[in-house]
């Protein structure tokens, strides 16, 4: 926390102040072996400092193994392996965009109606680390003009369509929320 409060002071990070707004959904499943739950207590412990308990929600109560959980996709729940979707009968993505945004329409568990465009990222990022290009998920609504906000979701390693193709893509649960929102 006194590193982050001098980096703001001098100027090598944006003012703390912006953090004041943020909403925050911080996940350890309980068997993830890998980021370790004791970290996520960590990041927990961190914001604090700079974010209001009430913006923020903390969830390790699912026996998740390192990976995006859902409620009906993936390995099974307790598993760290490939594609790092894990099957634990919660809805992870609802969850954290109810928590984002508020009350929503009930996501579309059918055939999703909208369209999934691959983009240059170039214009937007380099030299991060970045693979070449993303993707996204354009709901019907929004192709034929609606207004629409913009969700950004950043997949975990060794989730990039190079190692897992378009699973975490198209398997997360974030389209099918936004295909009725």
């Amino acid at each position: 926390v006194s590193t982050t409060k001098s980096w703001a002071d001098r100027g090598l990070i944006d003012p703390l102040a912006n953090l004041a707004g943020s909403k925050l959904y911080l996940f350890s499943g309980s068997a993830d072996r890998t980021v370790v739950p004791a970290v996520m207590d960590d990041l927990r412990s961190w914001y604090r400092s700079f974010v209001p308990d009430a913006a923020v929600v903390y969830d390790k109560r699912v026996a998740a193994g390192h990976g995006m959980v859902t409620d009906d996709q993936g390995v099974t729940c307790g598993t760290t392996a490939s594609p790092f979707i894990n099957d634990c009968d919660v809805d992870l993505a609802g969850a954290m965009l109810r928590h984002f945004y508020g009350p929503l329409a009930p996501r579309n568990d059918g055939a999703l109606g909208g369209r999934f465009v691959e983009f240059d990222q170039g214009a937007f990022v380099s030299g991060h680390g970045m693979a070449p290009t993303g993707w996204a998920y354009v709901p019907q609504a929004c192709d034929a003009g609606q207004s629409c906000r913009l969700h950004v979701v950043l997949h975990g390693c060794r989730q990039n369509t190079a190692t897992v193709g378009d699973q975490y893509v198209r398997k997360t649960g974030y389209n099918r929320w936004a295909d009725s929102n």
